[in-house]
């Protein structure tokens, strides 16, 4: 199965809050509240680390999307929010899927644009149109990215 992935409200802008939503014959929206992440944030200052705050936060966020999923999916294309930076977000998600030994769909990264439903599916929850399936609380996304 092949999925696309948009994110509406990007990871560092802390004052709003971060939604990713994947489309196929499936769909699947989460979100993280703006304090969620100002909490995120301050843990990878304390760790000495805040310029990984936003690569690790937004491939955890990739990887809690799609985990439920990883059975099925072969290729998984990624809306280009960081460019310049595919090559570490990629690395960060195959890391989170074989600390849970799944198998690895190919991922890549490509401009979707507005056109697709997955675009208006992310925005209409960053606006409150729609309800999210899953709100992302603080320690999930702690317990996956700050290495011991």
């Amino acid at each position: 199965m092949k999925i696309y992935i948009d994110q509406s409200g990007k990871v560092e802008d802390t004052g709003k809050p971060t939604v990713l939503a994947f489309t196929n014959k499936d769909a699947k929206v989460i979100k993280v509240l703006a304090k969620t992440k100002r909490q995120i944030q301050e843990v990878f200052r304390r760790k000495g680390a805040p310029r990984l705050y936003i690569y690790r936060t937004f491939g955890a966020l990739v990887f809690l999307l799609i985990r439920d999923f990883l059975p099925k999916l072969t290729q998984v294309v990624i809306d280009t929010e960081y460019p310049g930076k595919e090559k570490i977000i990629k690395e960060i998600i195959i890391e989170f899927i074989r600390k849970e030994k799944k198998e690895e769909p190919t991922i890549f990264f490509k401009r979707i644009g507005n056109r697709p439903k997955v675009h208006y599916l992310a925005y209409d929850v960053f606006v409150g149109k729609k309800k999210e399936d899953k709100l992302i609380k603080f320690e999930e996304v702690v317990k996956l990215t700050i290495k011991k």
